[in-house]
C-alpha cells in the first residue's frame, strides 16, 4: 500500500464507515463526500451498500469519479447489482482483501497512465517529425500518414488515408517502388530515392527509407519520406526509422475464489467462472483446479499456495490457464483467513491477459523506438526553457565528438565555443528567438569537433508541449558532404552559366517535346528574337532542317532574314532517362554564302576561260583585217567603191568585237591603269540624268543619295557598262513604265553600296541563285551575258554584285566597291606625245605587219618580231623607246621576256598586247602594274594607251 493514498467514501452506513476505515491502512487519508458526489478528489473510492442497487446513483457517480478505481460493497457474493459492471465489488466478509485490492488497481491505473503517456509520445513524435512518415498494408493501402506526409504530397489528410501508396509515385518509376517495397517484405531495409507525383502534375525526388512492422499476421510498411528534390544532391538522411505501435488495453473484471485448506476445496465465483471458462464447476479440488495451470507452473503455484496457508502471509502470482483452447493470464492474491475455521484462504483473481500483452507490446516498442534513435544518423535532442538538455540521442559522439554524459550539463557552452565565429551569433540569435517568440529554429552553421575538424551542421526544432511544460525537440544532422556538393555545384553552374552566356555560338536545351528550355544570349544577337519569345514553345516552329543535311538548319530571323545554323545535337540523360536535347548552332550564314559567292565564281572563271578560249583565235582573225583594212582604206580615200567595202569591214569588226569582248569580259581583269576615284555622289546623278532622258515619262527615276562624301575606286567605263544593264533589265521587267531608285551609302564593313531597285514583278526564289551563270535568261531575245559580265567586272575590281528580290515587291541589285579617301584638286597636265621607236613582239605575222604599217603610217619607227628570243636581240640593236609584246609567243610566254627585259632594260615601257583573255595571264599583268591592250583594237586605241605610257614614264623621271 502506497503512502498518501487518499479514500473517498459514498453512501457508506456508520457499520461500513468503522469496518472500512478499520481496514485502511494507517497511511490513507480518508474523506467522506457528500451523496452525490460532488467535488469528489480521491486516489480510490468505496460506494456503500445503501447505493449498490441505485442504478442512477452508481451512474451519477461514475460520470463524477471518471478513471478513479471504485468499489462497492455488498452483502454476500452472490448480491452482485446488474448495474456494477463498472465498478469492482467486494462483500463485507471479504473487506480484509480491500488494501490489497486497493493496491492492484492502483498499480493497474498508474501503468494504464504510462502507458497512455508513451503512446501520446509516440504519436508527437510521428506527428512532428520533419520527414513525412507513411505506413501502409501489401497493396499500398494507406494505414497512417503524418501531416507532413500531407504537406510534401500537398493534400489533405482525408485524401491521403484513402489512396494507394503507389498512386503517389510517378507512374515511371512505381515498378522501381514496388521492387524497393518486396524487398522490405524480404527482409531488405535501405534508402532508396523515389520520385513522386502530386495531383496538380507537380513531381518532387524524395529519399525513401522502407521498414516493416507486424501488426498481428498482418505486415505493415513503413515509409520515412525526406523531400530531396533541390539537385537530389542533399546527402541528408533519415531521421528516424518509425515505428507502428498498436496497443489496446481492456479493463478485466475480476472474480473472488476461497480454498478450504482443511478439505482441500477451491470454491469459485460465478464472475470467475465467466472469466476463466463458463463451463467450469462453482467448486473442485485443488488438484483440479491447478490442472487448469500450465503445467510447468504447477510446482511454483502450489509450493507458493502452502507457504502462505503455513506462515499466513500473502498469496500474489501470475497464473498462465489454458481452458477449451483459451490461454489466459490471470493475476490471483490470496490471504489465510485469521482463527477462522475451517481454515480457509480468500482471494481474488483477474484476467490480466490483455494488459500483460499490453506490456508486452510497450515493451517491444520502447525497444524499436531506441533502436531506431540509436541507428539514424542524425541526433535527436529536447532542451527545456532554461536551454538545459533533457534528452541527447547516443550517436552525438559520431557528430560532434562528445559523448552526451559530457554535454548534458554544460551542452549550450560547448556549442558556443565550437561553432565558428563567423556563424556563432547568427546561430545563438535563432536558438534565443526559438524559446522567446516559438519562431522554429533552423540554421546551418560550422562547428569544431573535438578531433580538431571543422564540419557543416543543419540544426533544426520547434517548441512542443509536454505535460504542461514547454521544451524544444530538436534534429540535428552532419550536411558537410552536402555543401560541399552544394558549393561544387554553384561554381560549375556559374562556370557553365558564364560559357554559356558568353559563347560566340547559340546554345540552347529543349525538354523531351522538343520545347526550348533556355536559350542564350548569341541567339538574340543572331536572330534578333529574344529567348523568352521562344522559351516553351517547340524548336520545330523556329528551325527547319535542311533535306539534304541534317547537320545544317534554317530559321527565318526577326527581321525576315534567313540565318542558316550548323547543328550539333546530343541528348540529355540522367539515369538512362533522356530529359531534352543540348544544341549547338554555329551561325553560318556568312561561310555558307561566301563558299555559294565562290562556287559561284570558280564557275564564271571556268566559263570565261572556256569562253577566252574561244574568242582568241576569233580575235586574232579580226586583227588580222583590220590593219589591212584600214590601210586600204587610207591608200584610197576617193574611191567609192573602196569606201563601201572598208565600212562593211569595219561594221563586221566591230560586231565581231562587240561580242568577243563580251565574251572576254568574263575573264579579263582589270587593268590598274583603269582604276580611278569616282565620286558617287556626283556619278549616280549623272546616270539618273541619263537615264531619265532615255527611259521618258513613263518611268520615275530617283535618287537616294546618304552622303555627300562617297568616294570610291573603280574602273568608271565597266562601273557604267554594269549600271547601264542592270538599269536596261530594270526597263525589261517594267515595260509598262514604273519606278527605279539609284541610291548609295556607306556599309557597315566600309565599302560604298551602289543600288538599282525597280518595282518590277521581282524574281522567283527559285532563280536568285542562277542569274548571274552566263547563257541563262528569262527574255526571249537575251544572250544571257549581261549579268554575268556585270558581276565578273564588279569581282574583278574587288567588289561584288548582289540581288535581293521578292515576287511582287520588285527586285535590287547592289553594287560594293572600295572605298576610296577623296581626291586631290586636280592639276592640269601639258599635252604630252608618245614614243617614237617601237619593237613590236607578235608571233602571228598577219597581225604584225598590220599593226606595224599603221603605226608607221602614224610616223613611228616599228622593228617587228615573231619570237621571244628575237625580242631580246632587237631591243638591245633597235634601243626603243617602248616594246609591244604580245603575251601568247611560239618559242616562251611573254612574261619570261618581259622579266630579261626588265633586268637589262629596267626603264624600258613594256605594254602587253593578246587576244586571249587569260585571267591568269592578265592578272599578273595587273599584279606587275604593267599595262595591257586587248585584241581586236584600233590605231586610236593603240596611240592612246601608247601616250599614257609615256607620260607615266615622265612621271617617273620627275619624281
Amino acid at each position: 500500500m502506497r503512502t498518501a493514498t487518499a479514500v473517498g467514501l459514498f453512501y457508506c452506513s456508520e457499520d461500513e464507515l468503522a469496518s472500512v476505515r478499520r481496514h485502511l491502512p494507517q497511511s490513507a487519508t480518508v474523506a467522506l463526500y457528500a451523496d452525490d458526489g460532488s467535488d469528489a478528489a480521491c486516489n480510490f473510492a468505496v460506494i456503500g451498500s445503501a447505493a449498490v442497487k441505485r442504478r442512477a446513483v452508481l451512474k451519477k457517480l461514475r460520470e463524477k469519479l471518471g478513471p478513479t478505481p471504485a468499489v462497492l460493497l455488498i452483502d454476500r457474493n452472490d448480491d452482485v447489482p446488474p448495474a456494477a459492471t463498472d465498478f469492482l465489488v467486494l462483500a463485507h466478509s471479504e473487506l480484509h482483501q480491500l488494501p490489497s485490492m486497493m493496491d492492484r488497481e492502483l498499480r493497474l491505473q498508474r501503468i494504464e497512465a504510462a502507458l497512455r503517456e508513451s503512446e501520446r509520445r509516440y504519436h508527437d513524435l510521428l506527428e512532428n517529425a520533419h520527414e513525412g512518415v507513411w505506413m501502409f498494408d501489401r497493396e499500398g493501402n494507406t494505414t497512417f500518414a503524418n501531416q507532413q506526409m500531407a504537406r510534401l504530397l500537398n493534400t489533405s489528410m482525408h485524401v491521403l488515408r484513402r489512396t494507394s501508396f503507389f498512386e503517389f509515385i510517378d507512374p515511371a518509376q512505381r515498378a522501381v517502388a514496388l521492387t524497393k517495397v518486396q524487398g522490405v517484405r524480404d527482409g531488405a531495409a535501405e534508402p532508396h530515392e523515389l520520385r513522386f507525383q502530386r495531383r496538380d502534375g507537380t513531381s518532387f525526388w524524395a529519399l525513401v527509407s522502407l521498414s516493416s512492422v507486424h501488426e498481428g499476421d498482418e505486415l505493415i510498411v513503413v515509409a520515412l519520406v525526406s523531400d530531396i528534390t533541390a539537385g537530389r544532391r542533399m546527402e541528408e538522411e533519415l531521421r528516424g526509422r518509425e515505428m507502428q505501435l498498436s496497443m489496446a488495453q481492456q479493463l478485466a473484471q475480476v472474480g473472488s475464489w476461497q480454498w478450504d485448506v482443511e478439505s482441500d476445496v477451491v470454491t469459485m465465483s460465478r464472475e470467475l467462472r465467466r472469466v476463466i471458462g463458463s463451463g467450469l464447476a462453482a467448486s473442485m479440488k485443488l488438484h483440479e483446479a491447478l490442472a487448469l495451470v500450465e503445467a510447468d507452473e504447477r510446482p511454483a503455484v502450489l509450493a507458493d499456495l502452502h507457504r502462505a496457508a503455513a506462515d499466513g502471509s500473502m498469496f500474489d502470482r501470475e497464473l498462465t490457464v489454458s481452458l477449451d483452447g483459451k490461454r489466459l493470464v490471470v493475476h490471483a492474491r490470496g490471504q489465510l483467513v485469521k482463527d477462522a475455521r475451517p481454515r480457509r484462504m480468500i482471494g481474488m483473481a483477474q484476467d490480466i491477459t490483455a494488459r500483460k500483452a499490453n506490456e508486452f507490446a510497450l515493451q517491444e516498442s520502447e525497444e524499436r523506438y531506441r533502436t531506431t534513435l540509436a541507428n539514424i544518423p542524425e541526433v535527436i535532442w529536447r532542451d527545456d526553457l532554461a536551454g538545459k538538455s533533457s534528452y541527447l540521442s547516443e550517436n552525438i559522439v559520431d557528430v560532434w565528438g562528445y559523448t552526451p554524459e559530457e554535454l548534458r550539463d554544460n551542452e549550450l557552452e560547448i556549442w558556443a565555443r565550437h561553432v565558428h565565429p563567423a556563424d556563432r551569433d547568427r546561430a545563438l540569435a535563432a536558438y534565443e528567438a526559438l524559446f522567446r517568440d516559438g519562431t522554429k529554429y533552423d540554421v546551418e552553421y560550422r562547428f569544431l569537433r573535438r578531433d580538431g575538424k571543422w564540419i557543416w551542421i543543419h540544426n533544426r526544432a520547434e517548441i512542443k508541449e509536454i505535460d504542461g511544460q514547454l521544451h524544444a525537440f530538436g534534429v540535428i544532422s552532419d550536411v558537410t558532404e552536402r555543401r560541399r556538393a552544394a558549393d561544387e555545384l554553384a561554381r560549375s553552374e556559374a562556370r557553365y552559366r558564364a560559357l554559356f552566356e558568353q559563347a560566340g555560338v547559340i546554345i540552347y536545351t529543349t525538354d523531351a517535346e522538343g520545347r526550348f528550355t533556355t536559350i542564350n544570349k548569341a541567339f538574340e544577337q543572331f536572330t534578333k528574337w529574344s529567348a523568352d519569345e521562344w522559351i516553351g514553345r517547340p524548336v520545330s516552329e523556329l528551325i527547319e532542317p535542311d533535306p539534304a543535311d541534317e547537320s545544317i538548319g534554317r530559321l527565318r530571323a526577326k527581321d525576315g532574314s534567313e540565318v542558316v545554323l550548323e547543328l550539333s545535337l546530343q541528348a540529355l540523360r540522367i539515369d538512362d532517362e533522356v530529359l531534352g536535347t543540348l544544341a549547338i548552332a554555329r551561325n553560318v550564314t556568312k561561310r555558307r554564302h561566301d563558299e555559294l559567292e565562290r562556287e559561284k565564281e570558280k564557275r564564271l572563271a571556268s566559263l570565261g576561260q572556256l569562253a577566252a578560249s574561244a574568242a582568241h583565235t576569233f580575235n586574232n582573225v579580226l586583227m588580222s583585217i583590220l590593219p589591212f583594212a584600214e590601210l586600204l582604206k587610207r591608200r584610197a580615200p576617193d574611191d567609192p567603191k573602196v569606201d563601201i567595202a572598208t565600212k562593211h569591214i569595219f561594221q563586221a569588226i566591230k560586231r565581231g568585237r562587240q561580242v568577243s569582248q563580251e565574251i572576254q569580259r568574263l575573264a579579263r581583269p582589270v587593268s590598274s591603269l583603269s582604276i580611278v576615284t569616282i565620286d558617287v555622289a556626283h556619278w549616280a546623278a549623272e546616270v539618273a540624268r541619263e537615264t531619265r532622258a532615255s527611259l521618258g515619262l513613263a518611268y520615275q527615276i530617283d535618287t537616294k543619295i546618304k552622303s555627300a562624301d562617297l568616294f570610291a575606286r573603280a574602273d568608271e567605263s565597266l562601273l557604267k557598262q554594269v549600271a547601264t544593264n542592270l538599269i536596261v533589265n530594270a526597263r525589261d521587267a517594267m515595260p509598262n513604265g514604273g519606278q527605279l531608285v539609284i541610291s548609295a551609302s556607306r556599309a557597315e564593313n566600309g565599302q560604298i553600296e551602289i543600288a538599282i531597285g525597280d518595282s518590277g514583278p521581282g524574281i522567283p526564289e527559285n532563280l536568285l541563285d542562277r542569274i548571274f551563270e552566263p547563257l541563262f535568261t528569262t527574255k526571249r531575245s537575251g544572250t544571257g551575258l549581261g549579268l554575268s559580265i556585270a558581276h565578273q567586272a564588279m569581282v574583278q575590281q574587288e567588289g561584288s554584285l548582289r540581288v535581293s528580290s521578292k515576287v511582287g515587291e520588285g527586285s535590287t541589285f547592289t553594287i560594293a566597291l572600295p572605298s576610296a579617301a577623296a581626291p586631290a584638286p586636280a592639276v592640269e597636265e601639258q599635252r604630252r606625245f608618245g614614243p617614237r621607236r617601237i619593237v613590236l613582239v607578235e608571233d602571228d605575222e598577219s597581225v604584225g605587219e598590220g599593226i606595224r604599217a599603221l603605226l608607221a603610217d602614224e610616223g613611228y619607227e616599228v622593228h617587228l618580231v615573231t619570237t621571244g628570243a628575237a625580242a631580246i636581240d632587237a631591243v638591245r640593236a633597235f634601243q626603243p623607246e617602248l616594246v609591244l609584246l604580245d603575251v601568247n609567243l611560239p618559242d616562251m610566254s611573254g612574261f619570261q621576256v618581259y622579266e630579261e627585259l626588265e633586268r637589262l632594260w629596267p626603264r624600258l615601257p613594256v605594254i602587253f598586247s593578246t587576244g586571249h583573255a587569260d585571267a591568269r595571264a592578265l592578272g599578273e599583268a595587273r599584279h606587275r602594274n604593267v599595262p595591257s591592250i586587248m585584241k581586236p583594237y584600233d590605231i586610236d586605241e593603240l596611240l592612246a594607251v601608247v601616250s599614257r605610257v609615256r607620260v607615266q614614264e615622265t612621271e617617273k623621271l620627275r619624281d
